[in-house]
């Protein structure tokens, strides 16, 4: 079946389901709240590779899946008293993470728009939903979301199995020696809201110290957030501690799906959430990338020039370059190049790849940059502040990622 429900029975393997897909069926395996969803498989994936449309078969199927959808969430997509939106999401069998192409909050009318701001009392919620989506969607598919909520869907799946052969995704696959044939699944999962209310947020909690500091778990939160915030960078996430401050219950339930998850696994786990009006829902756990704590820190001399979180340990020296394609083209020719950015996106990983060290104005240790630094093994600092290190552009710095400075010879 090229489309599949994901429940706590499924046994389907990884190869199938595509790694984000396996995740939650795995996560209900073991009691954790999360949002109904379906996979469309990679096989379909290698077919859409080689016609350039979905077929007939995932056509047809899609609709009794969303029926599925709406019986479990008592709600409709399209419309209705109860609109449903749906996230449309990558998820290869091999972790790639940011390389591939995420659609949230899909579903949307004019009138989904209206239903959604009288139901929920807040017009400024029903007018982010639709401001993010027609952002995304444009950015994502290359088009306007058109009118028909089934037109999106369609568009949205078929943008997601072409960003298989991106060339982000590409240049990743080649740096990490990942099979080019393995294909992406595609995930429909019912929206959950962590821009909904004050009680709501999103994050990203790892059930070990990322940086092998100790066994104790590390997160960040950003309130009033969708997932996209925190991965992509856009914004300075929160301690994990300010969510067991403003709601506790959810800090509690989170911690113990995390000592669950990762006794399971038998290994630290990668852990993406969301809380909507104090409700815990995961979203998807994967092996955690853990850097072994470094022996003795390093005693760079020179003026410390900028300072921020450390995202991925060790150190790199190297001339700041600000644009990702030059910063590739001039590391590739032999320089040792340090690529600073605002904050990176999966457009940046060419130049990731092959830099000495990645710096970030904002975002913190579980934003993109931070997590494809750590696969990559580049030292990286994030949120290092506005208008820091895209100032140093030209100049030879010395990066220490594992204290978090950057330092100029003197």
């Amino acid at each position: 079946m090229p489309v599949l429900a994901l429940n706590s029975e499924l046994t389907a393997e990884r190869d199938v389901l595509g790694g984000k897909a396996w995740s939650i069926a795995h996560m209900m395996r073991q009691g954790a709240k999360v949002p109904p969803a379906f996979v469309i498989t990679t096989d379909e994936c290698r077919r859409f590779s080689d016609t350039g449309r979905l077929s007939g078969d995932v056509l047809a199927a899609l609709s009794s899946a969303m029926r599925d959808l709406e019986q479990q969430t008592n709600s409709t997509f399209g419309g209705g008293e109860s609109p449903l939106l749906v996230s449309v999401r990558s998820g290869a069998s091999i972790s790639m993470p940011g390389m591939m192409d995420t659609v949230l909050n899909l579903g949307q009318t004019p009138d989904v728009i209206a239903t959604i701001a009288n139901s929920s009392g807040d017009p400024k919620f029903a007018d982010d939903l639709a401001g993010r989506f027609a952002e995304q969607f444009t950015q994502i598919v290359g088009q306007a979301p058109p009118a028909d909520p089934w037109e999106q869907l369609h568009a949205a799946i078929a943008a997601v199995f072409g960003s298989w052969n991106s060339r982000r995704a590409v240049t990743y696959r080649k740096e990490k020696q990942i099979p080019e044939l393995g294909g992406t699944a595609v995930t429909v999962q019912a929206m959950v809201f962590g821009n909904r209310d004050a009680r709501s947020g999103t994050g990203v909690l790892f059930s070990r110290d990322p940086f092998g500091r100790s066994d104790a778990p590390y997160g960040e939160w950003l309130p009033g957030g969708q997932g996209e915030d925190v991965v992509s960078g856009r914004h300075d996430p929160h301690p994990i501690s300010d969510l067991e401050r403003s709601e506790p219950e959810a800090y509690r339930d989170l911690m113990a799906a995390a000592r669950r998850l990762d006794e399971a696994a038998g290994c630290a786990q990668d852990i993406e959430f969301t809380v909507q009006s104090g409700q815990l829902w995961l979203l998807q756990t994967r092996a955690a990338k853990i850097q072994s704590a470094p022996a003795s820190r390093h005693e760079g001399g020179g003026v410390e020039v900028a300072s921020g979180r450390p995202a991925s340990t060790g150190v790199g020296s190297g001339v700041v370059v600000c644009d990702s394609d030059e910063a590739e083209e001039r590391a590739l020719a032999g320089e040792d190049i340090i690529l600073a950015r605002r904050t990176t996106s999966p457009d940046d990983v060419h130049a990731m790849a092959v830099v000495r060290a990645v710096l970030t104005e904002i975002g913190g240790a579980t934003s993109h940059a931070a997590v494809v630094s750590r696969e990559l093994q580049v030292p990286c600092v994030v949120g290092c502040g506005v208008d820091t290190v895209t100032q140093l552009e030209g100049q030879r710095v010395t990066v220490d990622a594992t204290e978090g400075r950057v330092v100029r010879a003197q």
